[in-house]
This record gives structure tokens, sequence and C-alpha cells, in this order.
């Protein structure tokens, strides 16, 4: 209860710093569409060009093999993906990072924040798209057991590195020096980490019940009616999805601030964090 009573906190005073600038909510829907864009551009041209000359069958195995040229396009689509999701990621961090020292952040001002960083960001996708392949390809050749070490290993990297892009965007580090900066704080802020990621991902879930409930109830119905609802649930969860995006890149920021006992002076001061993550 005191994890969920603590992120409900941390969330109204994300709120509170994201209402000031309901702006920056657009910019994971603008990543959203560069993504869809980006994989558009690349899927398309591949299904075109894929024939049964590109796919055999591998002997001995019912498994179909890809080209090279299929294989390295897949291959950069997903550090494409990776860098755009990253990208815009980073822009949510640098705009809250602005209101938080004061600022009037805007959306074309935490764009370019995130652009003097593109070099330190593309690194930094190119190491998670790396970490996230090695980790698939094991847990695809491991048994059940070997699959919950995997996963267990991947659920560690990310809270580990979880404030990386806070520290590229605020300390100018590169994606090696981040990496290795997001431990160190991970080490003095492990419980808070830990507990306001878990409350954060209980209260989305709890969030998206509602929407489940409508869509289901919409298939049920089977009608003129049941689309509605289903469109309507398909809608609230893309503006809910996009609404907790927005909040978590203020967390994120947040927890920064909180790790290193930065003086703020927007509406997460370092007060208020402190009292959040104070056990009770």
């Amino acid at each position: 209860m005191n994890t969920m009573r603590r992120s409900i906190d941390l969330m109204k005073q994300s709120w509170a710093v994201l209402k000031q600038d309901r702006e920056l909510i657009w910019l994971p829907v603008i990543s959203a569409i560069v993504a869809a864009v980006v994989a558009a551009m690349v899927l398309i041209p591949v299904a075109l060009t894929q024939d049964l000359g590109a796919i055999s069958e591998t002997s001995g195995s019912g498994s179909q093999q890809l080209s090279a040229g299929t294989v390295v396009a897949l291959a950069a689509l997903t550090l494409a993906l990776a860098f755009i999701s990253i990208f815009f990621r980073a822009a949510l961090v640098s705009g809250a990072h602005e209101r938080m020292m004061g600022g009037d952040p805007t959306v074309r001002s935490a764009i370019a924040g995130a652009l003097e960083r593109l070099p330190k960001l593309f690194g930094w996708a190119v190491i998670t798209t790396i970490v996230g392949t090695i980790l698939r390809a094991i847990e695809q050749r491991s048994g059940t057991l070997g699959r919950i070490v995997i996963n267990i290993v991947g659920m560690a990297w990310a809270v580990t590195t979880f404030l990386v892009i806070p520290v590229i965007i605020i300390e100018n580090s590169g994606a090696v020096t981040s990496t290795k900066r997001s431990v160190e704080l991970f080490r003095h802020t492990w419980g808070e980490n830990l507990s306001t990621q878990v409350g954060f991902g209980l209260i989305g879930f709890l969030a998206f019940l509602p929407v489940l409930a409508l869509v289901l109830l919409g298939a049920a119905i089977g009608t003129l009616f049941g689309f509605v609802l289903i469109a309507l649930g398909v809608v609230a969860g893309i503006v809910l999805l996009t609404v907790l995006n927005a909040l978590g890149a203020v967390f994120q920021t947040a927890l920064y601030h909180y790790a290193v006992s930065t003086q703020l002076s927007a509406e997460i001061d370092s007060t208020m964090l402190r009292n959040s993550f104070a056990p009770n």
C-alpha cells in the first residue's frame, strides 16, 4: 500500500509539472508517427521484393531463411525504432528538466535539447539494441529455466539503466559513461526506483482495465453500437498510453534529480520528492 500511495503521489506531482506544458504530450504522438513511417519505409519494400527465391526452406527443418539483405534491413529497422523511441523520450526528459529548473519548455525547445545530445543518444540506442538482441537470442535457445533467468537479467538491465537518458540529457555524458552513472545512482535509490516503477506499472495496468472492459463489451455486443464502443476503447487506450508515457518521462527526470539532490524550482521540488519517497 505504501508503494501504491507513493506512486500515486508522485504521479500527481508529475502531472503538476506536465500540465504546465501539456504540449509536450505531443512528443509521444510524434514519436509513434515517425516510427510508423520509418517502419513502413522499410517493411513495405521488403514485403514487395520478398519472393520464393528470397525465402528458402532450411534443409532438415521447417524454418524459413531470410535473405541477407532482408536481415540487414530488419536489423537496421530495429536500431532505427530504438533510436526514435529513445530520442523522443529524451526530448520529454529535456522538457521536464527545463520546467523543473524554472523554464518554460515547448515542443521545439524539448526537441532541440535532444538534438544537442544526438550522437550520445544514438550510442545508447546501439547499446540497448545489442543487449536486447543478445538477450532475445539466448532466450530463444534456452529452456524454461533459462528463459526465466534471461527475463530476470533483462529486468535488472532495465531498472539499473533507467536513468541513462536523464544522465545523457542533463550531464551531457556519453552512452557508456551514462550507463555506469545510472548504475551508480541506482545503488543510492534502488528502493525508490523499484517501488515507484512497480507502482507506476500497477497504476497503468489498473487504468487500462476500464479501456479493456469497454473493448470486450463492444466485441460481445457485436452491433454498430458495439463497434462504436470498440473504437472509443481504442482511442481511450491510445490517449492513456500517451499520457502515461509523458508522465513516465517526468518521473524519470524527477527521480534523477532526487538521486543527485538537485534543488528544484518547479512543482516537483526536492522536499516534495523526498516526502514521496520517504518510508511511512
